[in-house]
């Protein structure tokens, strides 16, 4: 077991597929996410490092969250089914405790992984539009009733995963470009691709969500220059 003490490479593969697990469904995506579980589990089993993550003030807190779902469960509900989804956020810990240690590990892998959700996203846009023209996406999922489908097959969530990664995403040209110009050009026409196919979408809560997170970039980003003048 010496593999868990000096080498994380699984769980840096287990990490760089999560892109690909979202758009491969539910499954797929919990079982990335459980087996990134089962990994930290035996790392911290076979390490010291432990002790480190946990005096992390976000790790405290979200496990008092877990703590206080898993007694709410027990003392409101008191059934399977309402404590396995309490037990399902702590999940959601793992996944960010694997994500720090990753990235941690290796800023090249931070960058690594936005360049794979790039791709995934772009791949996903591409089919969205090739759906909306001709009726059936590169899967032969078909467009209907006004709303776009794309890889996620009979879910219409294109616009909930586009809105929920793109602002993630957009955090490349910060990090690769040094040219101000051709950086805010590149953001621009990423915000107008993704804002055109959140709206074709036909997901009204996904365009509002992205359309105000515009507005608050941009808020942001004038505030900033008003700042430095």
């Amino acid at each position: 077991m010496t593999y868990f003490k000096n080498d994380i490479k699984f769980l840096n593969w287990l990490v760089f597929f999560i892109p690909f697990s979202l758009v491969l469904g539910s499954f797929v995506l919990n079982l990335n996410l459980i087996l990134i579980g089962l990994f930290l589990i035996l790392y911290f089993f076979f390490n010291k490092d432990l002790k480190k993550y946990i005096k992390l003030k976000w790790i405290q807190a979200a496990f008092a969250i877990f703590i206080y779902l898993l007694i709410s469960s027990v003392v409101n509900d008191a059934k399977i089914h309402s404590l396995i989804r309490s037990f399902g956020f702590i999940k959601f810990i793992f996944l960010c405790l694997a994500l720090l240690i990753v990235f941690e590990n290796n800023y090249k892998n931070f960058l690594l992984f936005l360049k794979i959700l790039f791709f995934v996203t772009c791949f996903v846009i591409i089919d969205s539009l090739i759906q909306f023209t001709f009726g059936t996406n590169l899967f032969g999922n078909e467009y209907s009733n006004g709303r776009l489908s794309s890889v996620f097959g009979d879910e219409y969530v294109v616009g909930a995963f586009l809105a929920k990664t793109g602002f993630l995403v957009m955090i490349l040209p910060f990090l690769m470009i040094k040219n101000a110009k051709l950086k805010n050009l590149l953001i621009f026409l990423s915000l107008i691709s993704f804002m055109s196919i959140i709206l074709l979408s036909g997901e009204r809560m996904a365009s509002i969500l992205f359309i105000t997170g515009i507005f608050l970039f941009y808020f942001i980003k004038s505030f900033e220059n008003f700042r430095n003048f």
